[in-house]
C-alpha cells in the first residue's frame, strides 16, 4: 500500500498481493479496515474454540508503505492499532513517533531510542549495500529508479540501508546504575560478584580506549594491587566467560569481547557490549546540540534510565567523582525538562526529582516554590523551605536572603 505520487506509480504494477491506494487517507482507511477485520477474525476464534493465530496459521504480514505528510498523527494512530495483528509501515519521510537504532558494523542494534526501542536491541539487522537496496525497491515496484537517485542528491555519500530481520546475533548490555550489576543477553541475565563489576566498570570508564593492566588492577584493587596470586587473570578470564554466556557464545570467544590487541592494553568490544551508562551519557550528550522536541526527548530518556545512583556500593576512590558527575548530569536534565513541560504538575514532579539527587540547591527550591505556589499548593511551599532549611541545617549554613525573601513573598501572598 502506497499513498500519494509513490502510489501513482505502481497502480498498475502486476505485483500479486499489493494494493496501490491513491492518497494517504485511502492507504490509512485500508489499514483500519485490516485492523476491524482481523480483530474480529481473533475474537470469533476466541469465541468458538477454533485456533487464532497463535496456535493455528499465523496472520499475514500487511506492510504499509507511505509518506505520511501531514497524516502524521492519524498513521501512528492505525499503526499502533495494527501492531499486535501483523500490521506494520515503512515510511518515506521524517518520523517523530519512530525509533533510532545504533547499528555497528556486523549489523547489530546497539541501542535504540524511542517508542519501539525496548524489545529491538540486540536483535540483528541484514545490511544492505545501497546499490542492493536501490535494486531490491525497484525490482517490487516500490519507487522507481529515477526517484531513488533525485533523492539522494549531488555529492551524497553512500549510505547502508538497514532491513530488521529479528537475528539471533549476540549482543550485550552491562548495568551499573541503580546497584543492578548484571550483565544482560540473548541467554538471560548474569550477577555480576563485586571483582567482575568493578573491572567492567574501569572498562566502562575508558570505553574503547586501552589500559594497561597495572592501571585496571590499581583501580579495582587500589596501589599494589590484589594480594591474590593471578587474581587479575582469574577475574578477567571469569568476566570473559560470563560475557560469552550472555551472548551464547563459546566461552574461547571471551577475547573479542574483551580485547587485548598486540597486548598494548584492555579494551571492551564496543560494537558487542553496551552499558547502560554509555546509553545515558550518549543522551544527554543528544540533549546538548538538540532543539525542541528532541531536545525533550533526550533529556526525558537519559533520566529514564537513571534508577539509582552509578556505582553505588563501590569503595575505590575514582568511582565516587564519576557516580557524582552522572547524578548531576542527571540532575540538570531533570532542570531543564522542568522548564519544557507545560503540564505543572508534571514540571513539579520534574523538580521535587531534581531536589532529590541535590537538596540544597537554592535554584530548585526557588522554582519548587513558585511552582507549588501557581498550583495552589501552600502547604507544599511551607514543606519545601522547611525541608531545604533542614538540609542546610545539618551542613551547616543557611538559607540564602533571596530564597527565604521569595518564600515570604508567595506565603503571603496567599494569605492575603
Amino acid at each position: 500500500m502506497l499513498g500519494d505520487a509513490t502510489g501513482t506509480q505502481v497502480a498498475q504494477a502486476p505485483l500479486p498481493g499489493l494494493h496501490a491506494a491513491a492518497s494517504v487517507a485511502e492507504a490509512l482507511n485500508f489499514i483500519g479496515g485490516e485492523v476491524v477485520g482481523r480483530t474480529a477474525t481473533m475474537q470469533d476464534s476466541d469465541d468458538d474454540g477454533s485456533p487464532g493465530p497463535d496456535e493455528g496459521a499465523a496472520l499475514v504480514p500487511l506492510v504499509c508503505v507511505l509518506d505520511p505528510v501531514e497524516q502524521a498523527t492519524r498513521t501512528e494512530y492505525e499503526l499502533r492499532r495494527g501492531a499486535s495483528l501483523a500490521i506494520g509501515g515503512l515510511l518515506l519521510s521524517d518520523w517523530p513517533h519512530g525509533t533510532t537504532l545504533a547499528v555497528d558494523s556486523s549489523g547489530v542494534i546497539m541501542d535504540a531510542t524511542g517508542k519501539a526501542a525496548e524489545t529491538m536491541t540486540g536483535t540483528q539487522a541484514t545490511l544492505l549495500a545501497e546499490a542492493d537496496a536501490r535494486k531490491q525497491l525497484v525490482a517490487l515496484g516500490l519507487v522507481g529508479d529515477a526517484r531513488l537517485a533525485a533523492n539522494r542528491g549531488p555529492g551524497t555519500a553512500p549510505m547502508a540501508t538497514v532491513r530488521a530481520t529479528g537475528g539471533h546475533a549476540p549482543s550485550v548490555l552491562i548495568r551499573l546504575i541503580g546497584g543492578q550489576y548484571v550483565i544482560e543477553g540473548r541467554s538471560g541475565t548474569i550477577s555480576l560478584p563485586p571483582d567482575h563489576r568493578a573491572l567492567l566498570a574501569v572498562l566502562a570508564e575508558y570505553r574503547g580506549r586501552l589500559i594497561d593492566k597495572a592501571t585496571i588492577e590499581n583501580k579495582v584493587w587500589g596501589p599494589g594491587g590484589s594480594p591474590k596470586v593471578n587474581r587479575f587473570d582469574v577475574v578477567m578470564k571469569e568476566t570473559r566467560t560470563k560475557l560469552c554466556e550472555a551472548m551464547g557464545l563459546a566461552t574461547n570467544q571471551g577475547t573479542r569481547l574483551i580485547e587485548n590487541p598486540r597486548h598494548a592494553g584492555y579494551r571492551v568490544n564496543a560494537e558487542l557490549i553496551g552499558y547502560d551508562v554509555w546509553q545515558l551519557r550518549d543522551l544527554l550528550g543528544r540533549a546538548r546540540t538538540a532543539h525542541a522536541d528532541d531536545k525533550y526527548t533526550a533529556l526525558a530518556e537519559a533520566v529514564e534510565k537513571y534508577t539509582g545512583p552509578y556505582l553505588a556500593d563501590f569503595q575505590q576512590d575514582w568511582a565516587r567523582p564519576e557516580a557524582r558527575g552522572l547524578a548531576r548530569g542527571v540532575f540538570g536534565a531533570l532542570v531543564q525538562l522542568a522548564g519544557l513541560e507545560t503540564d505543572l504538575e508534571r514540571a513539579a514532579l520534574r523538580l521535587d526529582h531534581a531536589a532529590e539527587l541535590d537538596p540544597v540547591d537554592s535554584l530548585v527550591c526557588r522554582r519548587r516554590m513558585q511552582t507549588y505556589a501557581e498550583l495552589g499548593r501552600i502547604a507544599d511551599v511551607r514543606i519545601c523551605y522547611q525541608q531545604f532549611t533542614e538540609h542546610l541545617k545539618q551542613r551547616g549554613t543557611k538559607v540564602d536572603a533571596q530564597t527565604t525573601a521569595l518564600y515570604r513573598e508567595l506565603v503571603d501572598m496567599a494569605e492575603a
